[in-house]
């Protein structure tokens, strides 16, 4: 969406996938699409929008969703980690 051309993974991405990876064999489905909004924008931090807090607080609020996700579902399969 404008802006400079990047191959499959830009820069501030980089390893973000072997983290998701992981938390794929740990954490049930609807927990790890929030952490790994987490990880996105805390890895890439300041470097996309040049607002370092922004991005942080865009992790904050993903970080908060998947406590509340886990919070609901204690006791269900993989969830009472």
């Amino acid at each position: 969406s404008g802006g400079r051309a990047v191959g499959p993974i830009s820069d501030h991405y980089d390893g973000e996938a072997d983290y998701v990876h992981r938390l794929s064999m740990r954490w049930p489905r609807h927990i790890v699409v929030c952490l790994a909004q987490v990880i996105r924008y805390v890895s890439r931090a300041g470097i996309k929008t040049g607002d370092p807090g922004q991005d942080l607080r865009k992790a904050r609020w993903w970080i908060e969703r998947a406590i509340r996700l886990h919070d609901e579902h204690v006791g269900e399969s993989g969830c009472d980690q």
